[in-house]
């Protein structure tokens, strides 16, 4: 469970992975919401889409607009990227590098590790290691 913010009063619902809606409730303006973590699951607010992910502080539901998954992200396309500039020829792997890029911007921006989907500190982990063999 991880709290969200709204900051906008206005409609939360819940969907399955089939997008059948399970929930919905009313937000008022600045109201917090304690939601369960998400990875097929989602939500939406005001008609927005987004999920929950592990991380500190709370989670402005702009911020995860996507369950993410790095689970088949290659260390080799993100090192090939981050030291040769070199974008993956496959575009699930091009697409999934582009996920974490955006993760590790938003966690720089806050300054910790505000968003932590699956596999994303272990993904880090491994291009560390990688790095300064």
């Amino acid at each position: 469970m991880r709290v969200v913010e709204f900051g906008v009063s206005g409609i939360l619902e819940a969907f399955d992975y089939r997008s059948v809606l399970l929930h919905r409730r009313e937000i008022q303006a600045n109201e917090n919401a304690k939601l369960p973590f998400t990875q097929k699951n989602f939500f939406k607010f005001n008609g927005i889409s987004f999920g929950v992910c592990e991380g500190v502080g709370n989670l402005d539901y702009r911020d995860y607009p996507k369950n993410l998954n790095f689970n088949a992200l290659l260390i080799e396309n993100i090192e090939n990227y981050l030291l040769n500039l070199k974008e993956p020829k496959n575009e699930q792997q091009k697409a999934l590098l582009a996920d974490f890029l955006e993760v590790y911007d938003k966690n720089i921006e806050k300054g910790f590790l505000y968003l932590k989907p699956k596999f994303f500190l272990e993904r880090e982990k491994e291009l560390i290691e990688r790095i300064f063999k």
